[in-house]
């Protein structure tokens, strides 16, 4: 795709345009207290970027899926 398609899909679902080549991997510190807040509740929660690469989660949702702390980034994406 296209830089400018690129752009549109994010533009589209409501996300940030990150930097043309990157994507953001930081988590917000909002992000972490919602996820910290979420730990011993029985609600599974994960972050993931804006390409669909899993960068945090709470125990519950590693008990539903598999403990992703074993894997590589590459199979963290979903995408």
């Amino acid at each position: 795709m296209t830089d400018l398609e690129r752009d549109h899909l994010f533009r589209v679902v409501g996300a940030a345009v990150p930097p043309a080549g990157m994507v953001p991997r930081q988590v917000t510190p909002s992000a972490q207290r919602m996820v910290d807040r979420f730990r011993n509740a029985p609600v599974a929660v994960a972050v993931h970027t804006a390409i669909g690469e899993l960068v945090l989660w709470n125990p519950l949702w590693a008990a539903l899926f598999g403990d992703p702390s074993s894997q590589t980034r590459l199979e963290r994406n979903v995408t």
